[in-house]
């Protein structure tokens, strides 16, 4: 290996590393300021569960430490969550170098549509899916038990909601992408319909909570996401054979 490859890898590892770090400061900086309102923001998380809770029930901590820590966690995973588009910047900067003009055009609007869709996907989590799902399992339990939730588990199961809906919503691009790429074509995903309807009632029970509501709940926006993802890959095919 010659001294100019040598040294070009190391300028690259010293470049992959700056990024890093870059990723690091920030991801932490955000830890440092959310963490002030920590109690605030898994207040709000719990909202939707709360206003459902029988009149004078509350919340309860199971283990003694899951006061500090649940609250703690909550706000590094929201530390991620936000910073999210900036260090995926932070790749793009490194990897951009490398890539033709043409797959530049074409991976940029697919990144940024990626972060659009997947933060819609937690909002729609958040004000869709948590009040129709908490009201479901508030009103089918039996008046003699009492309903709370313990904030660890229920942190935890919220926070698997939001990220398997965020998932969820990028579909379309995942399709897009994989159109863009010649790995399958809408003709053979339109051919396919009622097998990925199944699919995704698999997934969807693989997934939730163990009734049929959740799996419902999941199951139909992930279709919908799927023919979303066929309207766009059309268009697009539509587009190239014009161009051709």
């Amino acid at each position: 290996m010659s001294n100019k490859i040598k040294l070009s890898i190391i300028n690259h590892l010293i470049e992959l590393r700056r990024k890093i770090i870059n990723c690091i400061i920030i991801i932490i900086t955000t830890f440092i300021i959310l963490s002030y309102f920590s109690n605030y923001i898994y207040h709000i998380i719990a909202i939707p569960l709360i206003k459902l809770l029988p009149y004078g029930t509350k919340m309860i901590a199971i283990n003694i430490a899951s006061p500090l820590f649940t609250p703690i966690k909550l706000t590094f995973i929201m530390s991620i969550l936000i910073t999210m588009p900036f260090n995926i910047y932070q790749i793009w900067k490194f990897i951009a170098p490398a890539l033709y003009k043409k797959e530049k055009k074409i991976i940029k609007p697919l990144i940024f549509f990626s972060f659009v869709l997947f933060y819609s996907g937690i909002v729609f989590t958040y004000y869709v899916i948590m009040p129709i799902l908490f009201l479901f399992l508030t009103k089918t339990v039996p008046n003699e038990i009492l309903i709370t939730a313990d904030i660890s588990n229920y942190l935890d199961f919220i926070m698997k909601l939001f990220i398997t809906f965020g998932i969820s919503f990028e579909i379309p691009i995942l399709i897009l992408l994989l159109c863009i790429i010649k790995v399958i074509n809408t003709n053979i995903l339109k051919n396919n319909r009622s097998y990925i309807l199944i699919i995704t009632f698999i997934i969807s029970m693989l997934i939730t909570p163990p009734d049929i509501l959740s799996q419902i709940i999941l199951a139909l926006p992930m279709y919908i996401l799927f023919e979303i993802g066929i309207l766009f890959s059309t268009i697009y095919e539509n587009t190239i054979q014009k161009i051709r």
